[in-house]
This record gives structure tokens, C-alpha cells and sequence, in this order.
């Protein structure tokens, strides 16, 4: 008797061949790497930061937003760790005080899929200085 909660069918992984019963047809080690990721902009993440971005720099951001989430309005003793300091235009290399924001973690992850909206959503709120 088969259980119920079993896929019954197999294949394998079209890169490394290994067993999986899924339906996807790479291994879940395949599918997050590099270029097959989802997620991938050309390797930009490798880039090194500039030598502004540093502990004290981002501080600053995180007062200026007076220590909550700018999306949210969660504080970071609520969330019970350090709020993220978030590039608007999601390029490395731009340190100017109107491009960063502070998020929590979650609505930082969220940044990363919808990206137009929240260059606008995230810009206006700088632009406007509308600080939650």
C-alpha cells in the first residue's frame, strides 16, 4: 500500500542526476545556484561594498529612521535584532543618505521581488521625508 502522501513518481536531476520526487527537474542544491537561481542579476552580489559602508554609517541611517521599520513601523526592539539598511536603487556603489532606508528583515525580503514598486514606494518615502 502506497502512502498517500508519497509521490509516486521519480526522476532525477538534470544536472547532477541524483533521486528526487518531486516535479521539478533539478535537486533543490541545483536549483539555488548561480544563473539558475530565480533570482539572478549577473553576479552583482559578488561586488565588494565601498569603503563608506561600514557599522557606524549604517547606524546612522537606523537613528535617522528613528530605529523602526520605514515599511512596517516595527521597532527594532521589537523585532529583537538590528534593522537592515536598505538601498533603494539596489546599486552597491550608491552611499547617498536618500537612498537608504531602514527595514526589518521581513519587509526587506519582500524588496527583493517587486522591485519597481518598492524603488518607488521606498524613493518617495525619502523624497517626502515621511519617516514612520
Amino acid at each position: 500500500m502506497k502512502n498517500r502522501y508519497t509521490y509516486s513518481k521519480q526522476n532525477h536531476c538534470i544536472i547532477c542526476n541524483v533521486l528526487i520526487t518531486d516535479k521539478t527537474k533539478r535537486c533543490h542544491s541545483c536549483a539555488k545556484i548561480g544563473e539558475r537561481n530565480h533570482n539572478w542579476r549577473g553576479g552583482i552580489s559578488f561586488e565588494p561594498y565601498p569603503l563608506g559602508w561600514n557599522k557606524t554609517f549604517k547606524e546612522q541611517i537606523r537613528y535617522r529612521d528613528k530605529y523602526k521599520c520605514q515599511l512596517c513601523g516595527v521597532s527594532e526592539v521589537e523585532c529583537n535584532r538590528r534593522l537592515e539598511v536598505h538601498r533603494i536603487d539596489y546599486n552597491k556603489k550608491n552611499l547617498n543618505t536618500e537612498n537608504l532606508i531602514s527595514l526589518c528583515k521581513s519587509c526587506h525580503m519582500r524588496t527583493n521581488f517587486n522591485r519597481d514598486y518598492y524603488y518607488t514606494y521606498c524613493s518617495y518615502i525619502t523624497e517626502n521625508k515621511i519617516y514612520v
